[in-house]
């Protein structure tokens, strides 16, 4: 077919009755991405809007094309465009592909530039991805291959194969029952007039806090702007925050429309703030609008909503953002649970019409909804299987994928990516019948691959990707040698709702770790968010905490411990010193660092913490509390007014000490607390 009936078919959008037809995805392959951009882009008519999504060097400059870098593609989010161009020759992120699906409008055409349908399981884009983890290598994109399987066994996915002639452009019209939408501005679906009576009816109740949540592409920030104009129009002052500005575009386009003002004027009605300006918390307003909620840390929305009288809370539960589960668990649910909270649901679809395709292709292949029917009879012994993805049927790993993604607050599709493709990678599985009822995530790490770089990492000099135990060992004990050994650190366990407390995570604890042994892994290890009920499940299985975190995670709110159980007779001997050494280091007390220390001959990791400090290796704050207790033990060498003594042996806090000492900021202070460091271990050598 020519290329000019391929620019007719991505040209819907323009036609008059757009609204006819469903959005749809092509496939487009090429060699050269730039090539393509600046073709696809000058041969669109100007009156249709594009989107791109590359890398920094396959921008073009044509007027109707919007460019925007993949490693920061939520920029996309709150715009609507025609067409929607995503390179995948410089990275598959399946999270980018549906953030730029869920711009597109009526007609809307979705462009995915990919290698050869052939080549693309093969292709750099996909077997050198951003997570690599140091030393491994990809040789073929498993998850590729069955995203390309799903595609093109859909019949409603345009195919242009890389001479440009068209293999299949088929075109999807809507039909009478698919139309829940309008072009109008004023036009709200059943969901959303029903859910803006709802909230309008009940604000003179006891009821403070309210949640929209919905799937992309449901018209929440439209009738988040509908809301705020009849807000306004009650004389009520109203303040928006959210993580992004530029995200709010179809927010204020449809405040402005409501209000019969200019979007200018409307952004004076309401105010924007970023979640971190301190009006956010203290303020008159009378309702605060918080949209996309799932993406702030979830302390500063806990935070937000505890200041503000009155809240409305939006976000996307399904899809891009991995942490809408979190915020459904960890907010949404127990706040409904207590009666504090009214939870408030969209389901028609608004910038696009019911059973669109472009949403069905892309959720069944980069998010696996089209798990298969579960076998009807499951009986008999729970089995346990040590499995790689590879090894796996994909209809059990469609199934495996949402086990984790429901128990999981923080899966999102690019995790989906990197479970099925990244080589240190497995799974130990747990089954009854053929009846998937359990699953651990575990990672690889250490061993020869961290050879060559042992003794940087100890020093705290280098990091490299992946191998979170094996670096954070060798760090904590300034021992190259650990870095190096081999660790299976258990990322992630999942059991079914209606198999819980039947030992079943515990069980695979078990048979983990008798195929560690089998091969010789000298530790099993985690690293999760602190939990009283979390612990005890490790604390049971008798892994050891070796470090906890200092500052609660952005995300959880909570504090993340990485603990250990050793499997070797290497790792055995080697256990005690790693726990003494949490001891020492979580010590609140100099008396108590000093007993640990005498008592498990601790001192040469000690000396060695403080040579990388001074050594310019690691910061002060990763010597732990070696630097306290040198400097404390070591008080006499120094002088009362100094700066170490001030902040160490008194206690003053950084503030003050930057200010006392006329010092221009914290690296400053941290520059002469090093130089004193240096003096005062070159003495004590001296001595």
């Amino acid at each position: 077919m020519a290329f000019k009936n391929l620019i007719e078919w991505l040209s819907v959008p323009l036609r008059a009755d757009a609204a006819n037809y469903h959005r749809q995805l092509m496939l487009f392959e090429t060699k050269d991405a730039a090539q393509s951009i600046e073709a696809l882009a000058d041969a669109l008519s100007s009156e249709l809007s594009c989107a791109v999504l590359s890398d920094e060097a396959h921008f073009c400059a044509t007027a109707n094309a919007h460019p925007f870098v993949l490693s920061d593609y939520k920029k996309v989010l709150g715009q609507e465009f025609d067409i929607g161009i995503y390179n995948a020759l410089c990275g598959l992120r399946p999270s980018a592909i549906l953030a730029l699906a869920g711009t597109l409008r009526f007609g809307g055409r979705l462009i995915i530039l990919c290698p050869s349908l052939e080549e693309w399981p093969f292709h750099t884009g996909v077997t050198q991805p951003h997570y690599l983890s140091h030393g491994y290598a990809i040789n073929e994109s498993l998850f590729t291959r069955l995203i390309i399987e799903k595609f093109d066994r859909n019949c409603t996915v345009a195919i242009c194969s890389k001479d440009k002639s068209v293999e299949r452009l088929p075109i999807k019209y809507v039909t009478t029952s698919q139309r829940c939408y309008s072009d109008s501005e004023n036009y709200l679906t059943v969901s959303q007039q029903r859910v803006m009576d709802d909230y309008l009816s009940s604000l003179d109740t006891d009821k403070s806090l309210y949640a929209l949540t919905a799937p992309r592409g449901r018209g929440k920030s439209a009738l988040l702007g509908t809301i705020a104009a009849a807000l306004i129009n009650r004389s009520l002052k109203i303040l928006l925050v959210s993580s992004r500005a530029h995200s709010q575009t179809v927010f204020y386009r449809h405040l402005a429309n409501a209000l019969s003002c200019k979007i200018h004027d409307a952004r004076e009605f309401v105010e924007w703030l970023a979640p971190d300006n301190p009006r956010a918390y203290n303020n008159d307003a009378d309702i605060m609008l918080i949209d996309e909620a799932a993406s702030l840390p979830l302390p500063v929305l806990i935070s937000l909503t505890a200041r503000n009288s009155r809240c409305f809370v939006t976000t996307t539960t399904f899809g891009f953002e991995g942490s809408g589960l979190g915020f459904i668990h960890k907010f949404l649910l127990p706040l409904k649970a207590s009666g504090q909270l009214r939870h408030l649901t969209l389901t028609e679809p608004v910038r696009w019409a019911a059973n669109d395709p472009l949403e069905s292709v892309l959720d069944k292949s980069l998010l696996f909804t089209d798990v298969q029917d579960e076998p009807e009879v499951f009986t008999g012994p729970i089995t346990f299987s040590h499995l790689t993805a590879q090894q796996i049927d994909p209809g059990i790993l469609s199934r495996l994928y949402h086990l984790l993604s429901d128990s999981h607050y923080q899966t999102s599709p690019d995790d989906l990516m990197r479970l099925t493709d990244a080589p240190d990678v497995s799974f130990m599985l747990a089954f009854q019948g053929k009846l998937l009822v359990g699953a651990a995530v575990i990672n690889h790490e250490g061993g020869n691959r961290l050879s060559s770089l042992s003794e940087s990492i100890a020093q705290g000099n280098r990091r490299v990707k992946g191998h979170l135990s094996a670096q954070s060992i060798a760090l904590l004990t300034v021992d190259a040698d650990l870095a190096h050994r081999s660790y299976w650190r258990i990322n992630r366990i999942a059991v079914r709702d209606d198999y819980r407390r039947n030992g079943i995570a515990s069980s695979m604890l078990s048979h983990i770790q008798t195929e560690a042994r089998k091969i010789q892994i000298d530790w099993l290890t985690s690293s999760y968010a602190s939990d009283p009920e979390i612990d005890n499940f490790w604390k049971n299985a008798d892994f050891e905490l070796i470090r906890r975190g200092k500052k609660p995670d952005k995300a959880s709110g909570q504090i993340s411990n990485l603990i250990v159980k050793p499997v070797s007779t290497f790792a055995k001997e080697k256990q005690n010193q790693l726990t003494n050494m949490y001891h020492f280091d979580t010590a609140e007390s100099i008396e108590e660092m000093k007993r640990i220390v005498n008592h498990f001959a601790l001192g040469t990791i000690i000396d060695s913490r403080i040579k990388a400090y001074i050594n310019g290796h690691r910061s002060r704050e990763l010597t732990g509390n070696a630097f306290i207790y040198f400097i404390t033990t070591n008080a006499g060498l120094l002088t009362e007014n100094s700066l170490s003594y001030q902040f160490v042996i008194n206690k003053r806090c950084i503030k003050d000490l930057i200010l006392l000492n006329k010092l221009t900021g914290k690296k400053a202070f941290e520059r002469k607390l090093l130089e004193e460091t240096k003096t005062v271990f070159r003495t004590s050598n001296k001595e």
